[in-house]
């Protein structure tokens, strides 16, 4: 739970974060690491409620949908025609979002008021919003093959090694960090990929980039080693992440 909690608020920093140093490129004037951190840190929790609620729409659809799949068509069936129902789906919920965090970011406007322009744009613009989309959910699909490419290494490292049957616990922590370091690095990518079209789209139609100003103005101060790139609320929640990991490590059972 602890990870999974992370992996929502990376995605949505990632997307806040990718979006400020998109937008300061788009508007001729870079912001520095500092000064995007800032944007990013100000519009997190006005781009994660969005987010989540598109997330629980999608999923919600995706689930009526599979049922409803595997009871006509059966279960292989179902399981074939409902990869393309589920991008059909993610298309059709993530259109209308497609502008939220360009609206949020860049638009200095609230969760509310960025959804309903991005309603507003997308339907001025809809064929625009489908390519924006497009470049959003076919982005999803890198981490998928990155995450399938990284696992079946490490499988195949296991099998020629023997230790499959017998695997030791002190790897668990060691090869699950490189794993979270791996998602990551890819979560900033896939949001950077998805950003890039929509803050471009949204400065062309509403010619508007004034909410990068925050932080120019008010960048984050470092005042120690660890500043500005580990709050305190991130801190408690690696070492909790931490201190579960080892305890689910401790608590496998001894072979045999």
């Amino acid at each position: 739970m602890p990870a999974f909690a992370g992996l929502i608020a990376a995605s949505a920093e990632a997307s806040a974060l990718a979006t400020a140093v998109i937008g300061g490129r788009v508007e001729g004037r870079p912001l520095r690491i500092r000064e995007s951190i800032a944007v990013a840190r100000r519009r997190f929790w006005s781009i994660l409620g969005p987010r989540l609620l598109m997330n629980v729409v999608s999923g919600s659809i995706n689930i009526v949908a599979s049922v409803l799949l595997v009871i006509v068509f059966g279960f292989a069936a179902g399981g074939l025609i409902g990869t393309a129902t589920g991008l059909l789906i993610s298309l059709v919920v993530s259109a209308p979002f497609v502008y939220v965090p360009a609206g949020v970011v860049i638009g200095e406007v609230g969760a509310a008021e960025a959804i309903s322009r991005s309603f507003r744009l997308v339907l001025l613009r809809k064929r625009l919003a489908i390519v924006i989309t497009l470049f959003g959910v076919f982005s999803q699909f890198i981490v998928t093959f990155g995450l399938s490419a990284g696992i079946d290494a490490i499988g195949r490292v296991l099998v020629g090694a023997g230790l499959v049957d017998d695997f030791p616990a002190a790897l668990v922590v060691p090869i699950a960090a490189a794993l979270v370091f791996a998602l990551g690095t890819l979560t900033f990518l896939v949001e950077a990929i998805a950003a890039a079209p929509a803050v471009h789209a949204f400065a062309a139609l509403t010619h508007y980039t004034h909410g990068l100003e925050v932080g120019r103005r008010a960048p984050v101060r470092g005042r120690h080693l660890w500043d500005p790139w580990v709050t305190p609320g991130l801190a408690a929640a690696a070492v909790l992440g931490l201190f579960v990991l080892i305890g689910a490590v401790v608590s496998i059972p001894a072979p045999g």
